[in-house]
């Protein structure tokens, strides 16, 4: 009997010894990541590396000027992409309500609350520049990484953990160029490197320093949309 209670009492130290070890693994391992130091640069590298290659995404898009204290709404849409390329979008450009197909070369274009659809064969509203902002928002990320990038801590959009990111680079998008300079960028990177889910951009006037644009940016759904088919016409 008092054997089998020895051996029992040392069994028990086993048991409370390990798991106090793993404790302290668990412990020690979720403050090393905590601790970890993040490098900014490498992390917006990644993840505009990943985000540039998604086949499909889902997006909206919202582009507003201000000049000397008064606030115009230039476009707040919504869209999809699909891993053919094709894309739909719906919203509103300059007050107007507009819903766009692009299905391959062929684009399918209804306005002003209109029930036809105007039909236009070898087209693509994606190659037309003066559309790229709004119809290909990623087209917005044509820029080269700066040597700074600030690291601003974490946020959740939409629930999920994001790293913030602030950086003013040279932007290579040659539409925002022709109008605007100073070009500033805060980004939302999702906590495993890999997307980009939400970006704000901002620039001032060319030729009117009181002007801002401000482009506000989400994204969802990499590599999970389905394809787009054309509406009926």
């Amino acid at each position: 009997m008092v054997k089998n209670k020895k051996i029992k009492i040392k069994i028990k130290i086993i048991i409370v010894s390990v798991a106090i070890l793993l404790l302290l693994a668990v412990g020690g391992t979720a403050v090393y990541r905590h601790n970890t130091k993040i490098v900014p640069e490498g992390l917006l590298k990644n993840s505009l590396e990943n985000t540039l290659k998604a086949q499909s995404y889902a997006f909206s898009i919202k582009s507003q000027l201000y000049v000397d204290g008064n606030e115009r709404l230039l476009s707040d849409l919504e869209g999809k992409k699909d891993s053919k390329g094709n894309f739909h979008l719906k919203g509103k450009m300059l007050s107007q309500d507009v819903e766009i197909y692009q299905i391959q070369d062929t684009t399918y274009f209804k306005e002003h609350n209109s029930d036809k659809w105007m039909v236009l064969e070898d087209n693509n509203i994606m190659e037309m520049e003066q559309f790229m902002t709004e119809v290909n928002p990623l087209s917005n990320f044509n820029f080269v990484i700066p040597e700074k990038v600030d690291y601003h801590g974490k946020e959740k959009v939409k629930g999920i953990t994001c790293h913030v990111l602030s950086l003013e680079p040279n932007v290579e998008n040659r539409i925002l160029k022709i109008h605007w300079r100073g070009f500033s960028y805060k980004l939302w990177v999702e906590q495993g490197g890999d997307y980009i889910r939400k970006a704000v951009l901002k620039a001032k006037g060319k030729e009117n320093s009181s002007a801002v644009l401000e482009l506000n940016m989400d994204f969802s759904d990499f590599n999970r949309v389905r394809e787009i088919v054309p509406p009926k016409v």
